[in-house]
């Protein structure tokens, strides 16, 4: 499957914790951005490989956040192709 992440066309957010003992997600979200041609990455600080499970981790909070991130700049690149 490695090979064909240039393939995949929809947008992408990895999210991964900065204190996951289990595997290295720093390095693969990393990895994974660099492979995907559309790619966001977020890191949560403090979260664990089961950082899903956790209290202080609220997924939605952190898609608003990125969503709202990538309208903004979608407004803003219309905006200059639009101008007169």
């Amino acid at each position: 499957m490695n090979p064909r992440l240039g393939e995949v066309t929809q947008r992408v957010l990895v999210v991964c914790g900065t204190d996951d003992r289990l595997i290295p997600s720093k390095d693969e979200a990393g990895r994974l951005a660099r492979r995907l041609p559309r790619c966001s990455t977020t890191m949560v600080e403090g979260g664990s490989h089961a950082m899903l499970m956790e209290s202080q981790v609220d997924l939605m909070q952190v898609y608003t956040v990125r969503l709202s991130l990538f309208f903004r700049h979608v407004l803003l690149v219309r905006v200059r192709v639009w101008e007169p």
